[in-house]
């Protein structure tokens, strides 16, 4: 049974305003010249390093992409509700999600090739093809498939994280992974690498999470906070828990207490992957409960991340396509400058210059151009 929510929520708005965040700062230490995979990790012992190192490790990698899984699941309830109370047909309504997820592709695609090649777009729309006709079906229907999806992942994972412990020699692609000389070359990097890219995505937890956002946005768990509030806090408890604990041996070796040993460190890799399912969920009930506390009084803060949440798409463009101007060898070139602690102060401040952004765009009352181009082409 789904309940009705009309009114836009702030929670999930405030939660994807910061969850780009954690996008932008991941981008920008993505575009470091000794990145590729995570052996590739170079040696720094200096406190804002190791502190930076830190930070990244325990709370940002591989816990966005499920945040975000989860809010666009969460997200797609919404539309679906909205569409059912416009009197669609369900065959309109199925329409109108395809042409979301084809336009998403595509989306991703253009972003893949000409800006960023680990994006989530494409992948994310690959997963609202496969994920919308379980809008139609009942809460049991989810249950039961993501009770079968669940132990398929944690397989995938585990092959994902032997993959993330691979020497670099063992990596076939040289262009996969490496940051490109010129424009040109990252282009037709991008060209090659999309395919392995999204399916790199792909491998994530992202489609059995956007299946727990659905069946959170059928009880209205981040929009009827006050009936939900011990539930909130129960989850954003034990998922965050869980993502700090799961992240800790991957981040004892980031700090060279034991040497890795390729078994070992494939399963650190797959704990870290594992909790940062926990952690994305547990994040995002925790701007429910943040938002709860903030629901009589929201700052001009408050305000501003949740204007970019409802601009993501056109964050997320702007942020992403800035960093790479920012970092490339070809342009500002500060990926071959820059250490992970001033990465992460870049991708910070481009998300404020973001965030300020949106902010003027809500006070003019006008939508992300990236935003209302994906609604109108869906829409048509």
């Amino acid at each position: 049974m789904q309940t009705i929510q009309q009114s836009r929520s702030l929670a999930p708005d405030l939660a994807r305003g910061f969850m780009l965040l954690l996008i932008a700062m991941a981008y920008t230490d993505a575009h470091l010249s000794d990145w590729g995979t995570p052996a590739l990790e170079t040696q720094n012992d200096s406190i804002p390093e190791q502190t930076a190192i830190s930070i990244k490790t325990l709370f940002r990698d591989n816990r966005a992409y499920p945040m975000f899984a989860f809010l666009f699941g969460y997200g797609s309830v919404l539309l679906f509700q909205k569409l059912e109370r416009s009197n669609l047909s369900n065959k309109l309504i199925s329409k109108r999600f395809r042409k979301r997820a084809f336009w998403l592709i595509v989306f991703g695609f253009f972003h893949s090739v000409f800006v960023f090649s680990y994006e989530i777009l494409a992948p994310y729309g690959i997963a609202l093809l496969i994920t919308a006709p379980l809008l139609f079906k009942t809460d049991y229907r989810l249950q039961k498939t993501l009770k079968i999806l669940i132990p398929i992942f944690i397989i995938l994972l585990i092959g994902v994280g032997f993959m993330y412990a691979a020497p670099p020699e063992m990596y076939d692609n040289e262009s996969y992974g490496m940051p490109a000389d010129s424009y040109w070359e990252m282009v037709t990097n991008g060209l090659k690498n999309f395919p392995m890219s999204v399916l790199m995505v792909l491998g994530y937890p992202i489609i059995p999470v956007m299946i727990m956002g659905m069946l959170a946005a059928r009880i209205q768990l981040l929009d009827n906070k006050a009936a939900h509030l011990v539930l909130l806090k129960k989850i954003s408890r034990i998922g965050i828990s869980v993502s700090i604990i799961g992240a800790v041996p991957l981040l004892l070796k980031e700090l060279h207490f034991w040497q890795p040993v390729y078994e070992m460190e494939a399963l650190a890799h797959t704990l870290h992957l594992i909790s940062g399912a926990f952690g994305g969920v547990g994040y995002a009930a925790l701007f429910g409960i943040i938002t709860y506390q903030l629901q009589h009084s929201t700052g001009i803060i408050t305000q501003a991340v949740a204007a970019l949440g409802k601009r993501s798409l056109t964050g997320y463009l702007l942020q992403s396509t800035l960093i790479m101007l920012l970092m490339s060898s070809f342009s500002g070139n500060l990926g071959k400058k820059l250490s992970d602690f001033q990465s992460a102060l870049l991708g910070f401040t481009v998300w404020l210059g973001v965030v300020l952004f949106a902010y003027v765009l809500e006070r003019r009352n006008m939508p992300g151009p990236f935003d209302s181009l994906l609604r109108k082409l869906a829409n048509r």
